[in-house]
């Protein structure tokens, strides 16, 4: 077994890169799986030589290993990722030392929120495959709210973070609905992952990681035990050999632990109202009324299966404004005037209600409402 490791740190700062070699170097990278990845660096700087003149918070931060005394051995890169904080010290014998902690590219799953439904019976009904999910250029994971967030002004903006996604498995799995409101990436992996290896029982799941090569964050999500798409990336190690010193570990402490079962149950948190037509084919439902008069009025309302005027389901609430539908008018459903909503039980901190109210009109000459000439709006 090779027994003469060295060690390389690269720090982009700058725009230059600072290469950091030697003895005085201390390195603890912790990789994993599922879950964000860290390092923490010991540096003798006896002459403050990198201290805020060649190394800063916020700079990308590249870690190699390789072994001398192995042959044919190239530098292996095992973390990529941002310098989160500088300590400097310089009570210590050897003179001043400086500790760095890093957070790998993963981070900016943390980091970034996601507030988007998802699923066959959500607001995005197309998006309901992890590959859709996380890259569809309006409303993907990654694309959206990772890559980019909203200004003070409310325009979208590059966040600064840049995952690549050529590495995930495109899993056929479709998930029927899933809400997040306002919750970090990861987490949001978290629930698309058991929703879809609680789907495949008994067949393995998916687990995912971020391999660094370079600056560039490679997203591999893969079937556990059978990696295809990421296997260029991130290897399916065979049993017989499913760790190589050297590439995945350099120095390691072992413990054997008893094994436990690994089922995955899942309940559903987020699951789309049944029974509740609103504007599924229930036009007869609603009921106008004139709040001057306080009394009914007649309106015209019907449903429509047009496509690009419903958003979700298979029909919108057509309400046809001419001569009849001039002047205050209100609709309500239902006629009876209670949905029977228990508000007590209608949402938890897990699962937050939402009711979202889409409606367009196909005239925008309002004055013509008033001529007669007619106008309609339509609502899903």
């Amino acid at each position: 077994m090779p027994s003469l490791p060295r060690k390389k740190v690269v720090v982009t700062h700058g725009g230059s890169d600072v290469e950091i070699q030697g003895e005085g170097l201390n390195i603890e990278v912790t990789l994993r799986e599922n879950r964000g990845s860290d390092a923490i660096v010991g540096v003798v700087d006896s002459e403050a030589k990198y201290f805020l003149d060649n190394l800063d918070v916020d700079d990308i931060i590249k870690i190699y290993f390789m072994h001398n005394d192995l042959i044919g051995d190239s530098w292996h890169q095992v973390f990529g990722g941002y310098l989160t904080e500088q300590n400097p010290t310089t009570a210590l014998p050897q003179g001043e030392t400086l500790l760095l902690k890093a957070y790998g590219f993963d981070c900016a799953l943390d980091r970034m929120r996601v507030a988007q439904e998802y699923g066959v019976e959500s607001l995005n009904p197309t998006l309901d495959t992890l590959l859709e999910i996380l890259t569809n250029a309006s409303y993907g994971i990654i694309t959206r709210y990772v890559a980019k967030y909203l200004n003070e002004i409310l325009v979208l903006t590059d966040s600064g973070y840049s995952i690549n996604t050529a590495n995930v498995l495109d899993e056929a799995t479709s998930i029927k609905y899933t809400h997040f409101p306002y919750t970090p990436a990861n987490d949001c992996f978290r629930t698309l992952l058991d929703l879809i290896t609680a789907s495949k029982n008994p067949s393995a799941g998916l687990h995912w990681t971020i391999i660094p090569d370079g600056t560039t964050a490679y997203l591999c999500i893969d079937q556990i035990g059978n990696h295809t798409t990421s296997a260029a990336k991130w290897p399916t190690r065979a049993s017989i050999d499913p760790i190589i010193q050297g590439e995945d570990i350099f120095f390691q402490e072992w413990s054997k632990q008893k094994s436990e079962a690994n089922y995955v149950c899942y309940f559903g948190a987020y699951e789309w109202p049944t029974g509740d037509l609103l504007t599924e084919t229930a036009h007869t439902l609603w009921t106008g009324w004139d709040p001057l008069m306080s009394v009914p009025k007649a309106v015209n309302l019907s449903s429509d299966s047009n496509a690009g005027y419903y958003k979700v389901g298979a029909n919108s609430l057509k309400w046809d404004l001419g001569v009849a539908g001039a002047g205050s008018t209100l609709i309500y459903y239902p006629s009876t005037k209670n949905l029977n909503f228990d508000i007590t039980k209608i949402c938890t901190k897990q699962s937050i209600a939402t009711l979202d109210w889409y409606w367009i009109t196909t005239n925008f000459l309002w004055a013509k409402i008033c001529a007669g000439t007619g106008s309609t709006i339509q609502a899903n």
